[in-house]
């Protein structure tokens, strides 16, 4: 049996959010959603994720601080408002600016989960 890829997705913008729950249900992944820091760590206690799909403002604070427990490897940062610089700073590999390009952003999730 294959193993199914399993995704946090962790945004507050909640159109979005459900938006690429959807998207990536549709492409075989098992999705996870989080709509903040807070949540995202309860999500993490509970479980492992092969990937993370993570948004830098959140209403609870920087969803860089989740990269110590989700591996910027295998993390895909999506924002509003990117900075490179400060990005590759913690060690990000893969980020993104919004809006989204779906392919774009579903090829950085399948490179991050084979890291």
């Amino acid at each position: 049996m294959e193993h199914v890829l399993r995704l946090l997705i962790v945004e507050d913008e909640v159109g979005l959010r459900r938006s690429l729950a959807r998207y990536f249900a549709l492409c075989g992944l098992e999705v996870t959603e989080a709509g903040s820091v807070g949540e995202a760590h309860e999500h993490l206690d509970a479980g492992v994720f092969d990937v993370v799909v993570l948004d830098v403002g959140l209403p609870d604070g920087d969803g860089l601080t989740l990269l110590p427990r989700t591996d910027a490897r295998r993390s895909v940062v999506v924002t509003a408002d990117p900075d490179p610089d400060r990005f590759r700073g913690v060690g990000v590999i893969r980020h993104f600016a919004k809006p989204l390009d779906l392919r774009e952003l579903r090829t950085a999730v399948e490179a991050a989960a084979r890291a």
